[in-house]
């Protein structure tokens, strides 16, 4: 008996130190060695192997958790049957959110639990039932985010549409990046007499920031190309009732641009001011991370530039002051 005894001790001990130099050795790696062990290898963070289109296929479990609303909202705008959101004003009714973004929404480069729209939803349930619909996958564009907002509108009762407002997103996917996103976009070209922005690179775009912000964000914004028409017809289509735009990235805003400032940092103020401004033209609500003296922006790590965990809960401590103290969204328990 003394045999067994002192074997399962054994094996008891055995176990819990194995598990503890694991989570010692993860913590390590994750911390210290994030962009050998993790940068676009674990699934973990959100990544998969050909960083491709994830919606069309199964890539992982875990990425198909992530993107699981977004594959539900497709799937009902494609059935006969509808299944559409309830419209009861109940006093208990659950408020909807539906956060419409790409991969900073969706949460490249931390794990899924630690995601803003995760973090909001935990937040915003201690003061009243809410369901957070997470309607993002890594490089969706202004046109795919419409093509969402659409579908949202025709099968979930959603009471705050939340987007996302980022720097590449007039740079325009290939067709059918997400469905029916031609449909969408040739709804929103109309009047549109501008070329196309015929980007450069049709597969891997370049590190550089300097080569990114000029090759492509910067004249993705430029009135001579139809992309910024788009943007001009998706800010009056959007009901400003309920309608909420955060702008991610802190920039120089124009008016703080002096003679000094580096031509990135005015290209850059252009790209992210036009963008909101679109949308202020509408009435619009944006919450910009520059209104917020205590952001600062943390990037994962050294080589991946998304925003870290850190700073995705300062997102969600945005999105959670507003969304309860602003009377606009009607969050307040009736």
């Amino acid at each position: 008996m003394k045999k067994i005894s002192y074997i399962l001790i054994l094996i008891l001990f055995s176990s819990a130190s194995f598990f503890l130099a694991y989570k010692v050795a993860f913590y390590i790696g994750e911390t210290y060695f994030f962009d050998k062990l993790f940068y676009k290898k674990s699934a973990l963070f959100g990544y998969w192997v050909d960083y491709g289109n994830a919606v069309q296929g199964n890539k992982f479990f875990l990425i198909d958790e992530r993107i699981k609303d977004l594959h539900q909202l497709i799937a009902l705008n494609d059935s006969k049957n509808k299944v559409l959101g309830t419209t009861t004003n109940a006093p208990n009714k659950e408020y909807k959110v539906a956060i419409i973004g790409d991969s900073i929404a969706y949460g490249m480069g931390v794990k899924q639990q630690e995601a803003f729209p995760i973090l909001l939803e935990k937040e915003l349930n201690k003061v009243r039932p809410t369901k957070v619909y997470l309607l993002a996958q890594a490089g969706d564009d202004l046109v795919d985010n419409y093509t969402k907002f659409e579908m949202a509108e025709k099968v979930l009762d959603v009471d705050l549409y939340v987007f996302t407002l980022v720097d590449n997103d007039l740079v325009f996917n290939p067709p059918n990046w997400i469905p029916h996103n031609q449909e969408a976009l040739a709804e929103l070209e109309v009047g549109c007499t501008q070329p196309d922005f015929l980007q450069p690179y049709t597969t891997m775009w370049p590190n550089d920031p300097v080569k990114l912000l000029n090759e492509l964000y910067y004249p993705s914004f430029s009135p001579q190309y139809t992309p910024y028409c788009i943007l001009q017809h998706v800010a009056k289509k959007l009901p400003a009732n309920k309608t909420l735009l955060l702008s991610v990235f802190p920039y120089i805003e124009p008016q703080d641009l002096s003679a000094s400032s580096s031509d990135y940092d005015k290209k850059y103020s252009y790209v992210m001011d036009t963008y909101s401004s679109a949308f202020r033209a509408q009435g619009d609500r944006i919450l910009s991370v520059n209104d917020y003296p205590d952001f600062k922006y943390i990037p994962v790590s050294e080589h991946e530039g998304h925003p870290s965990a850190t700073t995705h809960q300062m997102y969600a401590n945005i999105l959670f002051q507003e969304i309860t103290t602003n009377p606009q969204w009607r969050f307040a328990a009736k």
